[in-house]
């Protein structure tokens, strides 16, 4: 389990996860609801000694989806989630039905070619070594 963070909710020290706050979703979340909660697992300065001195000057830090376990959770307050996993992790709430907002950026023309092309010489189309 992972232990609850410091201060959390709390002014000044302990407020990391607010670069992590998606306020879209909601700003309240009940027991039973998907959120995602935000975790500083290490401070800076406590990762093994062989990473680079770049990465040791950051805090290692995890977000985590899961289902809400307490009653009611606002924004930047503490929160217990039980994950697809199984597993249950304390945090600080940061977002309520988190969206999943990846993609995989803009298209490369150089790219949008090859699928066609691969197709006519696999159909002997073209007579060229790849």
């Amino acid at each position: 389990m992972v232990e609850p963070l410091s201060g959390t909710g709390q002014g000044g020290k302990g407020r990391e996860y607010q670069r992590w706050l998606r306020p879209e979703g909601g700003r309240i979340a009940r027991r039973g609801q998907w959120v995602q909660i935000y975790v500083k697992v290490l401070d800076a300065g406590q990762r093994a000694p062989n990473v680079p001195p770049e990465t040791q000057a950051v805090p290692l830090e995890m977000v985590v989806k899961g289902f809400l376990q307490e009653d009611q959770v606002g924004l930047g307050e503490p929160a217990t989630v039980r994950t697809l996993a199984d597993r249950i992790l304390q945090g600080v709430l940061v977002a309520v039905e988190p969206r999943y907002g990846h993609d995989f950026g803009a298209p490369v023309a150089e790219l949008l070619q090859v699928g066609p092309r691969v197709r006519r010489l696999l159909a002997g189309g073209e007579n060229h070594a790849c």
